[in-house]
């Protein structure tokens, strides 16, 4: 299944002159982070790029904390096509948006502590209240993790497959991975827009407030499973089989929808705690 094996490359990549790869050890990702504030150091945007400035990536010798600074995906293009000046950089790098506000511009921001329960997540005309929204076999597809820290943001993590399973973009606890320079994906403001074809929109995905995500459409195909919701905001899940579920509602549990071709069963509402029943089951074969 091509859309489910480990993509080549990623955040490695080639290396440069010196080199080194891109791959940033975890502790200086850390210290990055922390020091802007978890986002963007230009407009606040949770989902963010690690961007050597000090000096550019293609002279560094080493990965330096002071070096790197947080750029969403939209600014951190602007950086590389200098739109968004070296000078800018440098100033944003100072006093970070983040910083100042105390929190990332958008929702994603567990104010005053770490929130009680996990993010909602819509998707059409279902709500997640779960922290893993769908998981494969063993492996979390789409899920949240808690804060880092204080007012830092919820940290989603997300394979999103296209309708040949091939992976059209991955988030690691909010940092974008791969995907974003093989398909077409446009981040504005709020808003992430995923098309595999010319005008064929995949995944939009808007951050909401009071730590919501929505998504708005959705097709999105995991081991012959359909996962989709459509223009109309109607959230299905169908099986190769031709069986189908409409989800029109809330779903509270563990795990939104759990694709186990192992046990020939699509489980929605789901445990972690095998002993435990779905809220829906539907046949693979």
């Amino acid at each position: 299944m091509a859309g489910l094996r480990k993509a080549k490359g990623g955040q490695s990549g080639k290396r440069n002159r010196f080199g080194l790869t891109r791959h940033i050890p975890e502790p200086i990702r850390r210290s990055v982070r922390n020091r802007c504030g978890f986002g963007c150091v230009v407009c606040g945007n949770p989902f963010i790029d690690y961007h050597h400035f000090a000096p550019a990536f293609e002279r560094a010798k080493e990965h330096r904390p002071e070096g790197i600074t947080l750029l969403c995906k939209q600014h951190h293009g602007e950086a590389h096509r200098k739109l968004l000046s070296p000078e800018s950089v440098h100033r944003n790098n100072d006093n970070p948006f983040c910083v100042q506000e105390g929190h990332t511009s958008e929702s994603l921001v567990s104010r005053g502590g770490l929130s009680a329960g996990p993010m909602v997540f819509m998707i059409g005309s279902a709500t997640f209240e779960t922290p893993i929204v769908l998981m494969y076999e063993s492996e979390e597809l789409i899920s949240f993790k808690p804060p880092e820290s204080g007012n830092a943001p919820w940290r989603l993590s997300a394979r999103i497959l296209g309708r040949n399973e091939k992976e059209l973009l991955k988030i690691v606890d909010n940092e974008w991975r791969v995907g974003v320079d093989k398909y077409d994906i446009e981040t504005t403001n709020n808003m992430i827009e995923v098309r595999e074809g010319k005008g064929e929109i995949v995944l939009a995905m808007e951050v909401v407030k009071d730590e919501h995500l929505y998504i708005t459409r959705l097709d999105m195909n995991c081991y012959g499973v359909r996962i989709c919701s459509d223009s109309n905001g109607t959230f299905s899940v169908s099986g190769p089989n031709g069986g189908k579920v409409i989800v029109n509602g809330r779903i509270r549990s563990d795990i939104g929808i759990h694709v186990r071709p192992s046990a020939k069963l699509v489980l929605l509402g789901a445990s972690l705690d095998p002993n435990v029943g779905a809220c829906v089951a539907m046949a693979l074969a």
